[in-house]
């Protein structure tokens, strides 16, 4: 296993486009900037590990691109072996089943996190509303809306910076006048790859398609660029159901489990 640098695991893409677009986006995401160490079997890559540390969370987040007995003993032997926990990821199901991992670690609940891809603007369906782009002006009512902040979310002012203000992304809303009823923040991830942010809907508007408008604009309007609308991480059943309503397709399943050192491992 070696330290390589961010452009090795740009050979991915060759294998597959959507199974590996997300070593790529964690390699190329623009908000905010993370440490982040990028470590290889071979080059060009066959397996590739990064380990990303996100200052909202005490813990690194590990994502292994493939299963590699070699790398993964390596890996707990080396950079793994100074880390009490960590977020473990990969697309792989066998990582998580290797012997190696589970000796030295005790590893929690497996979850799956699907991706999806809209292709076709043909297939986007078409809505009674649409969303807008949210520009300076509606910074005020974007800070105000009524969303309480989750653990790991930043903070609204932080986003509308990021994405409006620095024209880092787009920020597209619901709107009933000056009212935001819901929004969808997304931003450019590699090339022409789009990827969605946050997600959220009022409470109170709720189960009234405002979520499928959503993520029909923001389709629309990556497709009509000439661009890749992707969504990385549908958070649940339901923003799952929305992606599809939208047209998009799932086009990967990355696993996840929290990891602890064994006691006595070290």
């Amino acid at each position: 296993m070696m330290r390589v640098a961010n452009a090795v695991a740009a050979t991915l893409l060759s294998k597959d486009r959507y199974r590996f677009l997300g070593e790529l986006i964690a390699l190329t995401r623009n908000i905010p900037p993370i440490p982040r160490e990028v470590y290889a079997d071979a080059e060009p890559a066959n397996v590739v590990m990064l380990v990303e540390q996100y200052p909202q969370t005490d813990s690194p987040t590990v994502t292994f691109s493939s299963y590699d007995a070699a790398l993964l003993r390596d890996a707990l032997a080396g950079v793994l072996s100074t880390m009490e926990k960590f977020r473990l990821l990969s697309v792989d199901r066998r990582v998580f089943e290797a012997f190696e991992l589970n000796a030295a670690l005790e590893v929690g609940k497996l979850i799956c996190w699907r991706s999806f891809v809209c292709t076709c603007l043909g297939k986007v369906p078409c809505v009674e509303r649409s969303a807008v782009a949210l520009t300076g002006t509606d910074e005020e009512a974007f800070v105000e809306y009524l969303l309480e902040d989750r653990t790991g979310r930043p903070g609204r002012a932080d986003l509308f910076r990021w994405l409006v203000k620095e024209g880092r992304g787009e920020i597209l809303a619901v709107k009933d006048g000056e009212e935001i009823l819901g929004y969808l923040s997304c931003s450019p991830e590699y090339e022409d790859v789009w990827d969605v942010e946050y997600v959220h809907v009022r409470e109170d508007m709720r189960r009234r398609g405002l979520g499928t408008v959503l993520a029909s604009s923001y389709a629309g309007a990556r497709l009509t660029r000439g661009q890749v609308p992707y969504w990385s991480g549908a958070a649940n059943e339901a923003s799952e159901r929305t992606a599809m309503k939208a047209s998009f397709v799932c086009c990967r399943e990355l696993f996840c489990v929290e990891a602890t050192a064994k006691p006595g491992r070290r």
